[in-house]
């Protein structure tokens, strides 16, 4: 029967495959994060200009019923929401493909980093104990999961 210092060692494929094992972790985890930072600007960018294009077609009549005398205060703010919706859904697109050159520069930028961080992997692999030597995928960040439950609201 194994003693249990001999289960708390990690083999020696568990200490070769931790550096790749971190580089993907910080890889992933990039890519995620600024992912869903560039779809949350693409949103944000085009809801902003969108609404207040809205907010100015909605202006016209108003001006035009000022001019008549007939005065009516919910078309510009429905000109505004209407904006703001379609600049949600124009900025859904506009956000693909920033999140998407997002993702890839973050990508490259990770494996820099993983490059720069190989020798503190190789030490952990070489120190740790089996428990903290295993790195399992990393979590999606809060950013990531606030991104997906707004691209649901699109769909409802």
């Amino acid at each position: 029967m194994p003693s249990t210092d001999l289960l708390a060692k990690p083999s020696l494929k568990d200490r070769l495959v931790y550096p790749f094992k971190a580089a993907r972790n910080r890889i992933l985890t990039a890519m995620r994060f600024s992912g869903s930072a560039g779809m949350f600007m693409g949103m944000g960018v085009g809801a902003a200009v969108c609404a207040t294009a809205g907010f100015t077609v909605g202006l016209i009549p108003q001006i035009l019923d000022l001019l008549t005398f007939s005065f009516n205060p919910y078309i510009v703010a429905a000109g505004a929401y209407a904006g703001k919706e379609a600049g949600i859904r124009i900025g859904a697109v506009l956000g693909l493909g920033i999140g998407a050159v997002a993702t890839l520069a973050s990508a490259a930028i990770a494996l820099a980093l993983s490059v720069v961080h190989l020798p503190r992997d190789i030490y952990h692999a070489a120190t740790l104990d089996a428990p903290r030597l295993d790195a399992p995928l990393p979590e999606k960040p809060w950013l990531t999961e606030k991104m997906s439950q707004e691209l649901s609201k699109l769909n409802e």
